[in-house]
């Protein structure tokens, strides 16, 4: 963009008070080594629960991916400034560039690695007594008893498993016979977490600001591309390390130098677990009060309150199923609190889809 295009490329970064979630210094050096027309944000509580409530509204369904905070308020900035943005999204999918892949990878080779019989017995236990499980060992309990790859996959990358899901392979669950092993991850990201998260999140953020935004990497000549390279191209060893996305870190190499982006890979995320504690305490609190949870008639009123008052003491870290179930109820507060009746759970799609 920076060479063809007229004039300075702009280009937007969101930053965080918090270190351990701040990127921003780091896109603020790249932005300056490429001279692009450069702009920040550096987000707070308050501008969280700016956002919050329009979130019902703007995705119209139970989504619960923290990161849509962030990706609303960078898309307003952007909004400021232009009608029309390109985005990173696909990349990681296309080219293995997450880290997750080698951790699954690793994990199931342990996991298999235990005559089958065994993790099923535990499985089974899990499932009779999963309800009275802190949700993590619930989780532990469903991922060792995975019958394959990419059940494993599902269940060691759902964070709501044992919050909301039954466990067992997941709805458009994806093996195709001759991948590599992590070729069929990668697949089933592109089929799954790729449109119904990623871009579920992105594009209802940028629609509710009226930015126009387009994702390069999804082009389908860059697709196909994609699928004609060896996964071992893409993931490469170097220096006892499996880097990923290694084509397009090559090319970026005759752009930039490598000290400027050569740093450990890190998600979109927020402080989410010690803003809940914090200023969106009494968000949550509302959200998930046991009678107002009762009245909602979708999930275990008091096992939910229990979950809320474990995290909110700081005795777990809870995050991710506070945030599901916040975002749950205020869903459901949005859409259906005015009517006569509660909703039936039953008219709800599989519970496995209701995705943290």
């Amino acid at each position: 963009m920076q060479q063809v295009g007229n004039g300075r490329a702009k280009t937007f970064s969101i930053g965080f008070a918090e270190k351990a979630f701040n990127e921003a210094d780091h896109a603020r050096a790249v932005a300056r080594h490429l001279g692009t027309d450069h702009h920040e944000l550096v987000v707070s509580p308050e501008h969280a629960r700016s956002v919050i409530p329009k979130l019902p509204m703007m995705y119209d369904e139970p989504f619960a991916d923290s990161s849509q905070i962030p990706t609303f308020l960078v898309c307003e900035l952007a909004r400021a400034q232009v009608t029309v943005a390109l985005s990173g999204d696909g990349a990681d999918e296309l080219f293995g560039g997450y880290t997750r892949y080698t951790k699954a990878l690793q994990a199931w080779d342990r996991v298999a690695s235990v005559p089958a019989a065994v993790r099923g017995v535990g499985s089974g236990v899990t499932a009779a007594v999963g309800s009275i499980l802190p949700p993590r060992l619930a989780r532990a309990g469903r991922i060792a008893g995975a019958k394959d790859l990419v059940s494993f996959y599902r269940a060691f990358t759902n964070h709501s498993l044992g919050t909301f899901a039954s466990g067992g392979r997941a709805k458009g669950a994806l093996d195709i016979p001759g991948l590599s092993p992590a070729e069929r991850l990668m697949a089933n990201d592109q089929v799954g977490y790729l449109p119904d998260d990623i871009l579920v999140k992105l594009d209802r953020a940028s629609m509710a600001i009226s930015l126009e935004v387009r994702a390069p990497f999804l082009d389908h000549r860059v697709v196909s591309a994609s699928w004609r390279l060896s996964s071992t191209i893409k993931r490469r060893h170097e220096n006892g390390k499996i880097i990923g996305k290694w084509p397009l870190r090559r090319l970026l190499d005759r752009h930039v130098p490598r000290e400027l982006i050569e740093r450990p890979k890190q998600g979109f995320g927020i402080p989410l677990a010690a803003w809940l504690r914090g200023p969106l305490r009494g968000w949550a609190d509302d959200l998930l009060a046991r009678d107002r949870l009762t009245r909602m008639d979708l999930v275990r009123a008091d096992w939910a309150a229990e979950l809320w008052s474990a995290h909110r003491s700081g005795r777990a870290d809870y995050g991710e199923q506070v945030w599901a179930l916040a975002m749950l109820s205020a869903w459901h507060s949005e859409h259906f609190a005015t009517r006569r009746a509660p909703l039936a759970a039953k008219s709800f799609p599989p519970a496995a889809s209701l995705r943290a």
